[in-house]
């Protein structure tokens, strides 16, 4: 494993809130053929957590726009120390999945939304992570953020961070990554956490974010993205900008 700078987090879910809990049902869209899935939204179990970096692996580091678009997969360090990080966050027993809700004995995962809480007694997070693509990301993550601070701008101790999310590629479009990520609220709730701030990185995100109630609060146009000799760090197809949107519960 890579050298990777230690994440910590001061915050750990009250003791009070049942783990793992359900937080939610749906019937998913129907797809292509007519099927329709039943699926429930639930914590992350501890021993589940190597096969949901796994998934996450094959669907969010392979497919997501923005890795996509710095050549994320052909980094070795990179996907590691993704991995890595993605584990770490996973740990925190913030993260919600999507499993398939009708047979006992399959309890596919299908989709996977990892969240940890960031609070002022928090030491500071790495700003830069090891690997030539992460790097890249880095700077785009960096000239988004600028000076916004959540703790400060929403005068709060505390907010639910989300890391990343991603549905399985045979269940897209059946309605499942909404379904994700508007289940932070109960969750959110449940923990006593009053703000949401997702980091949105592809058109779908932010539509997805806007549809369950959060605002936009920083934007940055991919192609105004600079590095240091002046040319643009990345384009990410189908998507013009990257957003931070927020939701106040």
């Amino acid at each position: 494993m890579c050298e990777f700078p230690e994440m910590k987090f001061s915050w750990k879910r009250p003791s009070e809130i049942p783990y793992t809990n359900v937080w939610h049902r749906f019937d998913t869209k129907p797809a292509q053929n007519g099927a329709i899935f039943k699926v429930r939204i639930q914590d992350l179990p501890l021993g589940r957590i190597d096969e949901a970096v796994e998934f996450m692996t094959k669907y969010f580091i392979a497919d997501e726009g923005l890795r996509k678009a710095v050549n994320f997969t052909e980094d070795e360090v990179s996907v590691k120390c993704q991995q890595y990080m993605m584990a770490t966050v996973m740990k925190e027993k913030m993260t919600l999945i999507a499993v398939l809700d009708e047979d006992i004995n399959n309890q596919e995962i299908i989709g996977v939304q990892m969240y940890s809480v960031i609070s002022k007694q928090d030491p500071s997070l790495p700003k830069v992570f090891p690997g030539k693509a992460r790097e890249k990301m880095d700077q785009v993550f960096s000239a988004l953020q600028g000076n916004f601070n959540p703790l400060e701008y929403f005068r709060t101790n505390a907010y639910l961070y989300d890391w990343g999310i991603s549905v399985a590629s045979n269940f897209r479009g059946l309605g499942v990554g909404f379904q994700l990520m508007d289940s932070i609220k109960w969750l959110a709730k449940a923990v006593n956490i009053s703000l949401v701030v997702i980091r949105c990185n592809c058109l779908e995100a932010q539509i997805s974010a806007e549809k369950m109630g959060c605002k936009k609060y920083r934007e940055l146009r991919y192609s105004d993205c600079k590095d240091e000799n002046g040319e643009t760090v990345c384009l990410v197809e189908g998507t013009e900008s990257i957003s931070i949107h927020a939701l106040t519960l």
